[in-house]
C-alpha cells in the first residue's frame, strides 16, 4: 500500500526503487497467495509497448530486453551513470552514436533520454552483440556490459566451457553480477507473466541475482 501511495503521488520512481529495496528482505517464497502481485510491483511492465517496437527486427526475445532494461536504469529515463552512459538502456555516447550510424540515422545527447529513441539505438546494439556472439543470451549480455571484444577473447582463451562455468570466470565482478542479474529478472518476467517457452534452471549460478 506505501508503494501505491507513493506512485499515486507521481513518485514513481521513487515508489519502485522504495519497493525493490523492501523485497530483497523478503523472498518470493515467503509472500503467500499474493506473491505474483507483489512481483508485478517489483518487475513492472513498464515502457513495455516501447521495448516491443523497439526489438521487433531482433533476434533475441524482447523481455531480455525488458529485464536489461530494468537493471541498467530501474526504468529511470533520465538517469546518466557516473561513467556517462545515459538513458533506459543505457547508452554510451560513442556507442550510441555508432549504433545509430548503423540504423542509418543521427542521434543527440539530448534524444537518449527519449524512451523510444534510446529502446530503439539500444535494442539494435544487444542485436548487433547477440548476432556477433553466436545468438547467446549470456554471452549478449556480458558483451553488453563489458564489449563483445573481451566477451571473444575470454571465449578464446577458455574455449566450449559450460555457460554457468562461462559466467563464474567471468573476471570482471561488475559483469558477472550483471549478466545474473539480467538474467534473473528475464526468469523472473517469464515466470509471472507466462511469457514465453520454458525457462533452464538458473539455480546453479544465480544466486547472487537480487530483486
Amino acid at each position: 500500500w506505501l508503494h501505491e501511495m507513493r506512485a499515486a503521488s507521481g513518485d514513481w520512481l521513487f515508489a519502485h526503487a522504495a519497493f525493490r529495496a523492501w523485497i530483497r528482505n523478503h523472498p518470493v517464497g515467503s509472500l503467500g497467495e499474493g506473491e505474483r502481485a507483489v512481483v508485478r510491483v517489483a518487475y513492472p511492465d513498464r515502457y513495455w509497448e516501447e521495448v516491443q517496437k523497439a526489438s521487433v527486427y531482433d533476434t533475441f526475445e524482447p523481455r531480455l530486453f525488458h529485464a536489461l532494461v530494468r537493471e541498467e536504469s530501474n526504468f529511470n529515463r533520465q538517469i546518466v551513470s557516473f561513467a556517462g552512459a545515459r538513458g533506459l538502456s543505457q547508452l554510451m555516447p560513442t556507442t550510441a552514436t555508432q549504433t545509430a550510424r548503423w540504423m542509418g540515422r543521427s542521434i543527440t545527447m539530448t534524444e537518449l533520454f527519449e524512451p523510444q529513441k534510446n529502446l530503439d539505438i539500444g535494442g539494435r546494439y544487444l542485436h548487433q552483440v547477440h548476432k556477433e556472439l553466436s545468438g547467446s543470451p549470456y554471452l549478449a549480455l556480458a558483451g553488453y556490459n563489458a564489449g563483445p571484444g573481451r566477451v571473444r577473447q575470454w571465449k578464446g582463451e577458455w574455449g566450449n566451457v559450460p555457460t554457468d562455468e562461462y559466467v563464474e570466470r567471468i573476471p570482471f565482478r561488475e559483469t558477472r553480477g550483471y549478466v545474473k542479474r539480467v538474467m534473473g529478472t528475464w526468469q523472473t518476467y517469464r515466470w509471472y507473466m507466462d511469457d514465453g517457452q520454458p525457462f533452464p534452471d538458473l539455480s546453479k549460478f544465480n544466486h547472487q541475482a537480487m530483486p
